[in-house]
C-alpha cells in the first residue's frame, strides 16, 4: 500500500482570487514563495515514498464548493479546518473513484 498526499496547486494568475476567498488562511506574500514552498513540500513527501497528487484549485469552482451547504461534514473530508485541502481532497478522490489521470 502506498501514501498519497493531496496538494491543492494554484495557478499564478488564481493566487490573489484564492487568498481572498480564505482571508483567514496564512498565505505566503506572493506567488513566487507560495510555490516554492508547496514545491518543496510535494518534494519531500515523494522522496518519502508518497504519491504526491497535485489537484489544480480554481477560484470560481472553489467559491461554489465553499458556498454549497454542509462541506465540513462531507464523507471522507478529514481536515475540516482547511477548506482548501479539503476541496482538493473531494477532487482527488472524485477523480481516483472515476479513474482519471490527475
Amino acid at each position: 500500500m502506498y501514501q498519497s498526499v493531496v496538494i491543492p496547486w494554484l495557478a499564478r494568475d488564481d493566487y490573489d482570487a484564492m487568498r481572498s476567498l480564505l482571508p483567514r488562511r496564512s498565505w505566503q506574500a506572493t506567488y513566487d514563495l507560495w510555490l516554492a514552498q508547496a514545491t518543496r513540500a510535494a518534494e519531500k513527501a515523494a522522496k518519502q515514498g508518497a504519491v504526491v497528487r497535485k489537484i489544480e484549485v480554481r477560484p470560481g469552482e472553489f467559491a461554489a464548493w465553499l458556498s454549497r451547504p454542509g462541506w465540513l461534514s462531507r464523507p471522507g473530508v478529514a481536515i475540516k479546518a482547511n477548506p482548501l485541502l479539503a476541496y482538493a481532497m473531494e477532487i482527488a478522490h472524485r477523480v481516483h473513484a472515476q479513474g482519471q489521470p490527475h
